[in-house]
């Protein structure tokens, strides 16, 4: 379980990143700092190497993400769509994004977070399962029913031997 401490530190990867290069330079080892931080030694040994290099720039995190494929007000339309409709399925989604905007997502993850975004989970869009078999539940509950009476007959907790 991590603590508090360990929560803070991990809270800013630049922190992290200039926390082990100082420590470098105040003379811990690299074995203490790897504890002390919870890091690799190739991670403070890289993270040196940069600061040697270029100084405290380096630090930075410079990832700014990826422009998205719908712009925000497609984005904006498509929530209003979606809340619009009762229920709403992963095909229906797929099919008015590409039909109204001739946009498809390489990954269902992106359809699942706007599915999210509008309050609705892709995995529970019906109440009723409409593929539901009656008599196969019932045959199910049969089997489950004889398979737990005959592991009773089985286990006696009763007969005990030494």
């Amino acid at each position: 379980m991590k603590s508090d401490i360990d929560i803070l530190i991990a809270g800013s990867l630049e922190t992290k990143r200039a926390l082990a290069v100082k420590m470098c330079l105040l003379g811990y080892s690299i074995s203490e700092i790897s504890k002390l931080l919870n890091v690799s030694d190739g991670f403070i040994k890289k993270w040196r190497a940069l600061y040697n290099k270029g100084g405290a720039v380096c630090f930075r995190v410079c990832y700014k993400g990826r422009i998205g494929l719908l712009t925000n007000d497609q984005m904006q339309s498509t929530l209003e769509y979606v809340k619009s409709k009762s229920t709403f399925g992963l095909l229906d989604i797929i099919a008015y994004i590409r039909d109204t905007y001739g946009i498809e997502f390489k990954s269902k993850q992106s359809y699942y977070d706007i599915l999210s975004n509008a309050g609705m989970s892709w995995k529970k869009t019906e109440k009723i399962n409409p593929k539901k078999d009656e008599a196969k539940v019932i045959l199910k509950k049969e089997e489950i029913k004889k398979n737990s009476t005959t592991e009773k007959k089985k286990y006696n907790p009763g007969n005990w031997s030494f």
